[in-house]
């Protein structure tokens, strides 16, 4: 069964080596956390913020409304990286 996360290290390796269609094409999520990471080294007081509205909101939804939010990422990355799996 593919994994929604298979990729992932291609992905930033791609990515350091200046191949960004190749990362994207390995695993969409690889860029997104060297994204954050990046914004987290050069502007750690405004991610933390914003860490910190998400938390609050995340922790506000009811705990069946959490689950379904995994649940539906978790498909999402999943139906991404199912075609380069078949």
């Amino acid at each position: 069964m593919p994994c929604p996360f298979c990729g992932g290290t291609r992905a930033v390796a791609s990515l350091f080596q200046g191949n960004l269609l190749e990362s994207i094409s390995f695993n969409p999520l690889g860029l997104v956390a060297i994204v954050f990471l990046a914004l987290t080294v050069i502007l750690p007081r405004q991610v933390q913020q914003i860490s910190k509205a998400i938390a609050a909101k995340w922790w506000n939804l009811r705990q069946g409304n959490q689950y379904l939010v995994l649940i539906a990422g978790f498909i999402l990355l999943w139906g991404a990286n199912l075609p380069r799996m078949i």
